[in-house]
Order: C-alpha cells, then sequence, then structure tokens
C-alpha cells in the first residue's frame, strides 16, 4: 500500500491526459503495452505483434513524417530522459514504419555507450559490422551499411561500447557520413543514449533538424522531462514532440 501509494504521489505521466496536462511537447502517439514472449522481436514486422501495437507506431509515423516535412527537416534524433523507456525500440520502428510509407530511410545506432539496435533487428554478434569503426576511420562507411530485406531501410549498428563517445561524436566524421547519406535518403534516424546519463544527444542534436523523446508511463518526473525538451531546444526549437510509452 505505502509503495503505491508513493507511485501515485511521485510527479510522473501516467497516462495520455497527465502527459497533455504536465509535458511541454506534443504527444506524437500512444503505444500501449504489448506482452513480449521470449525470443521474440518488438518490430512491427513481426506478425506476433498485435495490430493495436503496429497501427499506433504508424500513427506516431505519419505524424512525425507530417511535422518533419512542414520543417523541411531530414535528420531526426530519437532520445529518452532515462534508460529503460524504449527509445531504441522506438527508434527502430519509427524506421520500419516510414520505410514501409516508401520512404528512404537510413537508421544509426549513434548510442555509442550501450548499442542495442542490433540485438532488437536479432542480428548475430558475428555478423554486426560495427559503425563506430567509421568513426574512428578504421572502417569505410559504405561498407558498414546493410539493407533491410524487402523494405527501403538501412541500417548503421553499433556493436561494442567505447571509450569516449562524445568526442567520437563531436570529431567531425559523424558529420560528415550524416551530411552524404542525406543526399540519397529521405530521412536519417539517429538512436541516442538517454539524455540522464550523458551529454550525447546535446551533441548529437547539432546534426539533427529534429527530435523526438521516448517517455515511459510513470517512470520518469515531469520536470525532468521538461528540462530535457528545454535541453535540447536551447539555440533552436528542434523537439516535435514525443511518443508514450
Amino acid at each position: 500500500a505505502l509503495i503505491t501509494v508513493a507511485s501515485y504521489l511521485r510527479d510522473t505521466v501516467k497516462n495520455e491526459q497527465e502527459f497533455r496536462q504536465k509535458v511541454d511537447s506534443y504527444l506524437l502517439g500512444t503505444i500501449y503495452h504489448e506482452r513480449k514472449k521470449k525470443k521474440s522481436s518488438m518490430l512491427i514486422t513481426n506478425p506476433a505483434r498485435s495490430f493495436r501495437y503496429v497501427e499506433a507506431y504508424r500513427i506516431a509515423a505519419s505524424r512525425i513524417c507530417g511535422r518533419m516535412e512542414r520543417k523541411q527537416a531530414q535528420i531526426l534524433l530519437v532520445t529518452s530522459v532515462a534508460e529503460n523507456e524504449g527509445k531504441s525500440t522506438t527508434a527502430a520502428n519509427l524506421a520500419l514504419a516510414l520505410a514501409q510509407e516508401q520512404k528512404k530511410v537510413l537508421l544509426v545506432d549513434c548510442d555509442f555507450r550501450r548499442p542495442a539496435l542490433y540485438k532488437i533487428f536479432d542480428v548475430q554478434d558475428s555478423k554486426v559490422k560495427d559503425f563506430s569503426l567509421v568513426l574512428q576511420e578504421r572502417e569505410k562507411a559504405g561498407d558498414i551499411f546493410s539493407k533491410v530485406r524487402g523494405l527501403q531501410l538501412y541500417t548503421a549498428f553499433s556493436k561494442h561500447p567505447v571509450g569516449n563517445p562524445t568526442e567520437l561524436i563531436s570529431g567531425g566524421m559523424l558529420e560528415r557520413v550524416l551530411r552524404s547519406c542525406s543526399k540519397k535518403m529521405d530521412f536519417i534516424i539517429l538512436d541516442s543514449p538517454p539524455m540522464g546519463l550523458a551529454v550525447d544527444a546535446e551533441e548529437l542534436i547539432r546534426f539533427a533538424d529534429a527530435a523526438v523523446f521516448s517517455v515511459r508511463q510513470d517512470a520518469v518526473l515531469a520536470q525532468d522531462i521538461n528540462d530535457a525538451v528545454d535541453a535540447l531546444n536551447q539555440k533552436e526549437e528542434k523537439v516535435i514532440g514525443c511518443v508514450f510509452n
């Protein structure tokens, strides 16, 4: 009972109504809980996923697409305040949903601290081509990108954590790669570390045209979400909304 009362009294976001009241950002969509079976992918391309789950991501992706096109934006940063808010799954499914709408999409794992996208796509560890090696100038960018079968979706996964991720991001190579790829893609989606753990997202926002937060129900204080939104909007209003998990 005490735990329940304490949870209720925390100033977190517990439903859509509270989101609209407490968070200073647009609600792009709500992804309802989906029961996960062991070794079952949470990607919207998995036939085991429910219609409501898949449609929720497609609606969110459609809204994001519309907002980005109005801003003439191309590079989207997906982040969160804390860990385990569904950030990487959100980035992956938004990329898939946009690709299903005949958009040419590049999904880049820029979480060089705890890369996870290759696990979400169930790529065997031995077959992962490490994007961080490109930024260290140890591999060519063209050798790293992989295409998802049946879609115009290309991926650049990271495999091993690196010791100097902030320096890697700000070194110049990442910006050059993104600008080169933007000439061939409709959208580029960057999966970044949570803002509560590192400043990487604030470095990555310099290269992005827009940003989306993944917000987990009853996980983070509303004030912390608003502070994170403000941090990314310091020089230019880039946050176009949040996906509520």
